[in-house]
């Protein structure tokens, strides 16, 4: 599990391959990931954006960016969690995602919480 505090955003990163749903045979490897972000803040913020880059371990890249997460933009009040499942189709056993969130606060100043990277592998991979 992944986890970053910035902003006083608490971000956490669950990943899990997805054997039934993947052909590695094919070069296709998928992979789901659970986030967690929790509000820290006395006041609310609103999720506008994400941005994302995949990394495969054969050289690929993949930019993924656009409005929210899984086609909402939550509002948190403070001290309130949102989580989300989402996923990721590679061409390899090994990648790494890494990105950021946008979000405004109530003023309506924008600011970004960067995400480290954090790891897609298969089990046999991660010893």
């Amino acid at each position: 599990m992944a986890r970053v505090l910035a902003d006083n955003i608490k971000i956490e990163v669950k990943t899990q391959f997805i054997e039934q749903q993947s052909q590695p045979e094919n070069g296709r490897y998928v992979f789901a990931y659970n986030i967690t972000i929790t509000n820290n803040n006395p006041s609310n913020i609103k999720l506008i954006e994400r941005s994302w880059l995949i990394q495969e371990s054969n050289g690929k890249q993949q930019q993924v960016s656009g409005p929210g997460v899984v086609g909402k933009t939550p509002t948190l009040t403070a001290n309130q969690s949102f989580s989300y499942q989402s996923g990721a189709i590679v061409s390899c056993d090994t990648a790494t995602m890494q990105g950021f969130y946008l979000f405004t606060d109530a003023s309506g100043h924008q600011f970004k919480v960067s995400i480290p990277p954090f790891v897609l592998a298969t089990p046999r991979v991660i010893h």
